[in-house]
């Protein structure tokens, strides 16, 4: 990815290089494009502001990332209002809201830390009028001609229970994966957790939405991240579903070396 800036103009351009020299590349130059949108935290007793809101920043990246390619973040106010201003250049991008909805990190890497106050808000919607750009990627070529409305969830569930073996017996130590079934797999961090000494498990403030469970008895750190290396398990995943406020308790059988 080959990207030149001059002033406020800048542009990028996919480069590949073989066995030759590559000549006349072309980069056009241009302002870019703004974005703009509001962020609203649902509550059973909705404050206004609410001091959370300012705790939030909404980040667009490229999809898929490409290095070297600029990331575009600011803070969201605290009327929950925020702006990109111009400098968004043409193509595929998804919108994180940091630190409740982030790409996936390196698998030697540590997740951000969330704190205390936003434990359990979770990112319920991103639209841009009828585009769902939460599970979908969001297509710029031109300048926007609707906002963005986040909305962000408060009120998530709980999913507990237990692995076992071939044998039905517990499972103490195996490492449980829970990944989203929607287009939010391999596209943010997912939750893991260990079985303890009677072989059960919990998982809570999980956000609303369709999802995988995976029980390894022994596995290398974010090979759920990896969708070429998740297809060798993936009928060995256990489907659940999150409501809002739901517990949910299940059984997973445990994936042997």
């Amino acid at each position: 990815m080959l990207t030149a800036t001059a002033g406020n103009l800048s542009g990028r351009v996919l480069v590949e290089v073989r066995d030759r020299d590559v000549d006349n590349v072309v980069v056009a130059l241009q302002s870019g494009f703004s974005l703009s949108g509001r962020l609203v935290i649902e509550r059973a007793v909705n404050v206004r502001p609410d001091p959370a809101v300012a705790s939030l920043r909404v980040v667009l990246r490229t999809d898929p990332l490409l290095p070297g390619a600029a990331t575009y973040g600011v803070a969201v106010q605290p009327d929950g209002s925020f702006a990109i201003p111009s400098g968004i250049l043409p193509g595929d991008y998804r919108i994180q809201v940091t630190p409740i909805l982030v790409s996936p990190t390196a698998p030697d890497a540590t997740p951000p830390t969330v704190a205390a106050p936003l434990t359990n808000l979770y990112v319920k919607s991103i639209r841009m009028g009828d585009l769902d750009v939460l599970n979908d990627r969001l297509h710029i070529e031109s300048q926007p001609q609707e906002s963005i409305s986040i909305v962000v969830g408060s009120n998530p569930g709980t999913i507990s229970g237990r692995v076992v073996d071939e044998s039905q017996k517990p499972a103490p130590g195996a490492t449980i994966v829970l990944v989203h079934d929607s287009g939010l797999r391999y596209r943010v961090n997912e939750k893991t957790s260990s079985s303890d000494s009677s072989g059960r498990f919990e998982f809570s403030n999980v956000p609303p939405g369709n999802y995988k469970l995976f029980a390894f008895e022994s596995i290398e750190r974010g090979v759920w991240q990896d969708p070429e290396r998740m297809r060798l398990f993936e009928s060995r995943g256990v489907v659940s579903r999150v409501e809002e406020g739901g517990k949910v308790a299940i059984d997973v059988s445990l994936i042997g070396e």
